[in-house]
């Protein structure tokens, strides 16, 4: 009789205990936990993650683009950048101290030579006869504006480089003439006239050097009447020797300057 009475107090137990146990849960289950969501938290962490990219980006973008400053320094450097002319040749002061020493070439538009006939061509000068024997006079055209309002002291003319064609010795002098013939070579320059400059023997001709009181003068009264070139005639002492052969001097215009 105990014993039964004890296993119905265990059972009495045991029921209680499980309903209580049941009860608790029950009352667990009416408050539900705060969770953060899959969503949410996915959320946090992508809106942060987008945050901390933006940065980064924003970070690099400023670290790899060059500033509009220095493009447009650069751009502007090309476009001020241009070959540059060369610069005009200056006179060169006399190491005596007397004055400035001009350099003064020829202008090879106004230079060339006139046959007899009529002919005329610039930029090549030559002196003698031609197949047809007629005469040939040459002309040099030195251009002294760069000499406007400035004394002369001394005046030298050089012409360095003079080749023979044939045989043009058939004259014994090549006399040259300061001649003022314009601003345009043609065949009325052919006519006589001038100043007499200086003569050289034919015989073994290659260069000229003329200077002295008469050249550095007719120089300075060129200059003060406000001419803008100085102006030589050249040809020689007999027009031909009939031969029907081209007999000539011929000049080479670079080596040739007024000093």
């Amino acid at each position: 009789m105990r014993k039964n009475k004890l296993f119905i107090v265990l059972a009495v137990v045991t029921i209680l205990t499980f309903l209580a146990t049941a009860a608790t849960c029950n009352l667990c289950g009416l408050v539900p936990p705060v969770e953060t969501t899959y969503e949410e938290s996915e959320e946090e962490d992508v809106s942060g993650g987008q945050r901390t990219e933006t940065t980064s980006a924003k970070t690099e973008a400023e670290e790899t683009e060059p500033s509009e400053t220095e493009v447009s320094e650069e751009e502007t450097s090309a476009e001020e950048t241009e070959p540059e002319e060369a610069p005009p040749e200056e006179p060169i002061r006399d190491a005596g101290g007397e004055g400035i020493v001009f350099n003064l070439k020829v202008n090879k538009n106004l230079s060339g030579y006139v046959t007899e006939d009529g002919s005329v061509l610039t930029r090549s000068v030559f002196i003698g006869d031609n197949v047809s024997n007629k005469a040939v006079k040459g002309y040099i055209s030195f251009d002294i504006r760069e000499l406007f309002n400035t004394p002369i002291i001394t005046a030298r003319i050089s012409i360095t480089d003079i080749v023979a064609a044939v045989d043009p010795t058939f004259a014994d002098q090549l006399i040259i003439k300061v001649f003022d013939y314009g601003s345009v070579l043609n065949a009325s320059a052919f006519a006589e006239g001038g100043t007499h400059l200086a003569a050289f023997s034919t015989a073994g001709l290659t260069s000229i050097n003329i200077s002295g009181d008469n050249l550095k003068t007719l120089v300075e009264q060129w200059n003060n009447d406000g001419k803008d070139y100085f102006q030589l005639k050249l040809g020689l002492s007999s027009y031909t020797d009939n031969d029907g052969v081209a007999d000539m001097f011929a000049i080479n215009l670079d080596a040739a300057k007024l000093i």
